[in-house]
């Protein structure tokens, strides 16, 4: 089970770093085709074209995304081909903080998300 809940950190790992590099493909790459994002407003979005309509203004606007970083992690496998993490995270340049729900899931193509859930909180 330990393996499951490092792929699903590694998962992680890869979407912080594709966000913090405003690379809205390799951001999308991590989501299954299908995927359901939740932003920490309340947007809903499913698949990856809406994902990617809501997230590309975001991430490649003219003044790019804040940094994010993680601050705590807490995963759990929930079988032999799922995984979930709860994801503690802060953008330090404008104070805003959360924590999100991150689902992934085995697939052909390697571990995906299929779901990503935020909420907004206090810094």
């Amino acid at each position: 089970m330990q393996e499951i809940e490092n792929s699903t950190r590694r998962v992680l790992d890869e979407l912080v770093a594709a966000w913090n590099h405003r690379d809205v493909d390799g951001f999308l790459r991590l989501f299954a085709e299908d995927a359901l994002y939740v932003t920490g407003t309340g947007a809903h979005w499913e698949g990856h074209a809406a994902i990617r309509r809501g997230v590309a203004s975001r991430i490649s606007g003219p003044s790019g995304p804040q940094q994010v970083a993680i601050s705590e992690v807490a995963a759990k496998a929930l079988g032999a081909h799922a995984a979930v993490a709860l994801v503690r995270w802060r953008m330090d340049a404008t104070g805003r903080a959360g924590l999100f729900t991150l689902v992934t899931t085995a697939t052909s193509a390697g571990w995906r998300i299929v779901l990503l859930h935020n909420t907004d909180s206090a810094a």
